[in-house]
């Protein structure tokens, strides 16, 4: 049951990786932001039900190989988490200004 429930909730975080990398074709303009958007929707629901099957495994699996298992591979999964959707949110950002400033080069050379 234990092995299974971490086996499941890696499946999902990495289902969620595939998401974001396999791409659509987009503009040479235009960068489709909503699958970046969505993908960190999914990473963090993804995450939540991983912390809710981790939470059930432990429950079951309390001795010391447990809480070495947490320190060691997963006390710094949510910071990480956290961290990782700040620079997601970085990256959109600078998108967005390229595109906004490729707008304005474009308007100007159309007058």
């Amino acid at each position: 049951m234990q092995l299974y429930a971490i086996r499941s909730a890696c499946n999902l975080v990495k289902a969620s990786f595939h998401f974001l990398f396999v791409t659509d074709r987009f503009s040479a303009m235009s960068f489709n932001l909503g699958r970046i958007t969505d993908f960190e929707g999914r990473l963090q629901r993804d995450y939540v039900e991983f912390a809710r099957l981790w939470a059930a495994v432990k429950e079951d699996w309390l001795d010391d190989k447990c809480r070495k298992f947490e320190q060691t591979h997963l006390q710094s999964l949510g910071p990480s988490l956290n961290r990782f959707t700040g620079s997601l949110h970085e990256f959109c950002d600078a998108i967005r200004k390229a595109e906004a400033d490729l707008r304005d080069d474009q308007r100007i050379s159309d007058e």
